[in-house]
């Protein structure tokens, strides 16, 4: 029977050859083989595995160092990504969108960030599923990452997100008013409501009268106001979640029609000239 030796994800025997092995383990490059061969002290010509039993132990404690064994680099990579969302990093919210993490432009790169980061959002999809039902993917992208911005809000900035919960429960006593919770500026991060009325400008102070929260929810708001059976009758026709893109972007463009009517300024009656 042969022996076999199993590290980062690959079976080593006694007739592999080590230079072959370039480019079909994860992880391991041109430096990483140098260091190994170095470390033998042989050529890239002459193979350090061979059928000696003194050979094989010594090849065996070499490549421990390099890589734990029965563990692979691929594992350890995903863990560290999973770490950083499940403790609630700005690292980790970029990680999940799927968005380059280090200040890298994203027209042309991050490529390998985004193939990197596909187990964790495909893993965050399926929990989303279970919590909210057969909704579409875009849809459930936009609620989980507004829950999840919404805790790294109370987590890092606890004043600012209690300014805005403190607004959104003075604007709640009234009863005749329509509430909008707009999910879809949340997880793109456009939040109001924690700014002072003295620092803000006249056209802010009209936009914070509106009735739209985007900040100051506790976690898990997103399943209660889901749910049919959560909220009573009365204030079913009161609150509206904005969950797509197609909403917001009709009240901008009826916002710019209006502008531009307002603008337009009377034309000027041209004089009859002796042609006419």
């Amino acid at each position: 029977m042969k022996e076999f030796f199993l590290i980062n994800g690959y079976l080593f025997n006694k007739d592999t050859n080590l230079y072959k092995t370039y480019g079909k383990i994860y992880g391991w490059k041109y430096l990483t083989y140098k260091l190994m061969f170095d470390r033998f002290e042989s050529f890239y010509s002459s193979n350090p595995i061979s059928y000696k039993d003194a050979e094989w132990k010594k090849f065996k404690s070499i490549l421990s160092n390099f890589a734990p064994k029965n563990r692979t680099f691929k594992d350890r990579f995903n863990i560290n990504i999973f770490f950083l969302d499940f403790m609630n990093t700005y690292r980790g919210l970029r990680h999940s969108k799927g968005l380059p993490v280090r200040g890298q432009r994203t027209w042309t790169n991050a490529w390998s960030v985004y193939r990197s980061n596909l187990f964790l959002r495909k893993f965050k999809l399926e929990i989303a599923k279970r919590l909210y039902g057969n909704l579409p993917i875009n849809t459930l992208s936009t609620i989980y990452l507004a829950e999840q911005i919404n805790y790294i809000w109370k987590l890092q900035w606890k004043k600012e997100w209690l300014q805005a919960r403190s607004k959104r429960l003075k604007l709640l006593q009234n009863e005749h008013n329509i509430f909008k919770i707009d999910l879809n500026a949340m997880s793109k991060g456009y939040i109001d409501g924690f700014e002072k009325k003295q620092d803000t400008s006249k056209k802010k102070k009209n936009n914070s009268k509106k009735n739209v929260f985007t900040l100051g929810f506790e976690y898990g708001f997103s399943l209660f106001y889901l749910k049919s059976s959560n909220i009573s009758a009365k204030d079913k026709n009161k609150i509206k979640l904005v969950l797509n893109e197609e909403e917001t972007k009709s009240k901008i463009i009826l916002k710019k029609k209006k502008i531009t009517n307002q603008k337009k300024k009377p034309e000027k009656k041209k004089k009859n000239t002796s042609w006419d």
